[in-house]
């Protein structure tokens, strides 16, 4: 009788992929997704360095390190570079979550009023709007030759908003 051969010392075992069904309460309605727990929190991770760097911009800390995003997110430098190959890469992805926040935050466009009245109505809930966007706008914008993604992030917005005050 054959003895089974033995695994080599130190090998594992390959284990099945195991799918999470269960939805997050905060993600939008429609089928469930399936991610297995590595691809889950490399993108809890991502989502956290993201709003790390964006955290740190709103406090005034415009050019904030490495080092720092990391530290803030609760990941380690190789973690954050990781998820993104350079710092290029992490201002795009900041530039493109903005951006999506953006489109959701936009005031809504005025309905009464003479056309005077609904631009200076408007202007003024946009302007602080575009407030919280600076920071984001600076910091891609400063970036030594900045990304060209996320300069075309800001074109976005920028025609977003051109647009809504056209529609006005």
């Amino acid at each position: 009788m054959e003895k089974p051969a033995k695994r080599a010392t130190g090998a594992r075992q390959k284990q099945p992929v195991r799918h999470d069904t269960q939805r997050d309460a905060r993600a939008a309605p429609g089928p469930a997704v399936h991610t297995d727990g590595r691809h889950a929190r490399a993108q809890k991770n991502r989502t956290a360095v993201i709003e790390a760097l964006l955290s740190l911009l709103r406090e005034g800390r415009l050019s904030p390190s490495t080092k720092d995003i990391a530290e803030r997110a609760g990941v380690t430098q190789r973690t954050l570079f990781n998820l993104f190959d350079d710092v290029s890469a992490l201002l795009t992805a900041l530039t493109d979550y903005q951006l999506a926040h953006a489109r959701k935050r936009l005031p809504p466009l005025p309905q009464t009023g003479d056309l005077n009245a609904r631009v200076s109505r408007y202007v003024e809930e946009l302007s602080s709007f575009l407030e919280e966007l600076a920071p984001v706008r600076w910091a891609a914008l400063s970036y030594a030759g900045p990304p060209r993604e996320a300069r075309r992030g800001i074109d976005r917005m920028r025609k977003l908003t051109n647009d809504r005050l056209a529609a006005l």
